[in-house]
């Protein structure tokens, strides 16, 4: 069972949202935040894995008082200020990689974006930040990401990368680039790629890329899912990449993440074919039925959105699921009529 202080991360919602904190709900969006489909800047996740208990994860956008591109970026700087101080982060790869994808003017909707990860077993959460690899315009995304991965000691990495995931053409581009902001061997630098009007075998040759794992069972998961789509035009399908210490060109994992919200007429089939995936995989469905339930305001057959997305990674001998829900703050989706069935 998932028991955390609830006061951690409640605190955490609170300097995340700064002045948003203090907005009514009743007044429209400080800032068009992408972190959720309403565009509330938060969003909570829970992740069961294979070879860890069950963690919570809050991520968030900082915002300015007076919100756009640069000052959101200083915004958030003074965040990462703020942490800093408070839990002691990892910053050496933060500083080593952020003049690329921290220009004076940067471009885009987003500049970071920071990620809180809650364990049972710990008192303060574990940090990860995320750049936008089109800050300096999308035409600079590949040279940015390449050169971050050669300066965190992965050379030949963005050459897998683009061999197994970027294979489409513009089709496939890079929207963000993470990094762990903790110590350790095990600290993660990622890369992630959305795969626009993608079938699952698009997304199974992307997986290829780890060693060791069976990539068929990406395809087993998208149908586990989605049914019998067979592109997915809506929302795309995205991939992310695991590097840690030690990788040489190749990753150590591969995520699959699934828009959910945009596959089902509504979240109560969601969370039927949710629950039934979890049980399959011999993961603990009551958990993921709980957090559901805590989090739902409405029916969940009005609409889709609640559960945004489900996520699957793997590695050679580990996996772990990630499910991924909205506050749903501003607005939910009615249910959609192509799906229902």
């Amino acid at each position: 069972m998932l028991e955390i202080d609830e006061n951690g991360p409640l605190e955490t919602i609170d300097m995340l949202l700064g002045p948003a904190y203090f907005r009514p709900i009743s007044e429209p969006p400080l800032w068009p935040s992408d972190v959720a489909d309403d565009e509330t800047p938060v969003e909570l996740s829970f992740t069961l894995d294979d070879d860890a208990g069950p963690r919570m994860r809050i991520l968030g956008e900082p915002l300015a008082t007076n919100p756009g591109p640069t000052s959101n970026l200083h915004a958030a700087l003074q965040l990462l200020g703020a942490l800093s101080e408070r839990y002691a982060p990892s910053l050496n790869r933060f500083d080593a990689v952020s003049d690329l994808f921290l220009p004076g003017e940067p471009q885009g909707k987003f500049s970071l974006w920071f990620s809180f990860i809650f364990a049972p077993d710990s008192r303060e959460p574990t940090l990860k930040i995320y750049f936008n690899p089109n800050a300096r315009g999308a035409s600079q995304a590949h040279r940015l990401v390449a050169e971050a991965l050669e300066r965190l000691g992965f050379p030949g990495a963005f050459d897998c990368v683009s061999e197994y995931g970027l294979t489409r053409g513009n089709l496939d581009r890079l929207p963000f680039f993470s990094l762990d902001l903790e110590p350790g061997p095990r600290a993660r630098v990622k890369v992630y790629i959305m795969h626009d009007d993608a079938q699952a075998l698009d997304a199974q040759r992307a997986a290829e890329a780890v060693e060791g794992i069976d990539s068929e069972h990406i395809r087993r998961f998208c149908e586990s899912l989605a049914g019998d789509v067979s592109t997915f035009s809506n929302r795309p399908l995205t991939t992310a990449y695991d590097f840690v210490e030690g990788d040489g060109a190749r990753p150590s994992f591969h995520t699959l993440h699934l828009p959910i919200r945009d596959y089902v007429a509504n979240d109560s089939i969601a969370r039927q074919r949710l629950l039934q995936l979890l049980r399959d995989r011999g993961e603990d469905s009551t958990l993921a039925a709980r957090a559901i339930e805590s989090v739902s305001t409405r029916p969940l057959d009005a609409g889709p959105g609640l559960i945004s997305y489900i996520s699957l990674r793997s590695g050679p001998q580990q996996s772990g699921t990630t499910i991924y829900l909205s506050s749903e703050a501003y607005s939910y989706k009615p249910a959609l009529a192509e799906f229902a069935r």
